[in-house]
């Protein structure tokens, strides 16, 4: 796990690579369908909610973009089902939670007023019982919950 903490560096593509594609590619109508699934890829699918001539601007903020370390983290919360802290291995967690597993996050800890819970139903990494689990663990006041239908 060493190696994603220190080496953990950017996961996605370029942005020159995505902004090269929008620039010169994505204006060109003829190109709508290519341009708009790789939007899809990142962003979830929703062809009825995309604003077809603001692809190029779309894609030249896609992906947003992650790092290995945040992937890999990603990654054992969905195979633990848990939303815990990252698992450095048996050995590093003793040294660093006094515990064999990381420890689960405890929401119902945080109080704030200014918190907003933004989702959509076509995003694929905002499954609807996840975010129905946050919104249950919180216990402050959210200030907003807002469901995004389609792309803004």
């Amino acid at each position: 796990m060493d190696y994603f903490y220190w080496k953990g560096g950017p996961f996605l593509p370029s942005h020159d690579l995505i902004d090269l594609i929008a620039e010169r590619v994505c204006e060109f109508r003829i190109f709508g369908a290519l341009c708009s699934n790789i939007l899809f890829l990142f962003a979830g699918f929703d062809s009825k909610q995309l604003n077809e001539t603001r692809l190029p601007v779309y894609l030249a903020h896609e992906p947003a973009g992650s790092s290995a370390w945040n992937v890999v983290h990603f990654g054992q919360e969905m195979l633990s089902k848990e939303f815990r802290k990252f698992d450095f291995g048996e050995k590093e967690n003793l040294k660093k939670y006094g515990s064999k597993y990381p420890p689960v996050y405890n929401l119902t800890k945080i109080k704030s007023r200014n918190i907003a819970l933004l989702y959509s139903e076509n995003d694929w990494l905002a499954d609807p019982k996840d975010v129905q689990f946050i919104r249950e663990q919180l216990r402050g006041e959210r200030s907003e919950n807002l469901k995004i239908i389609g792309l803004l």
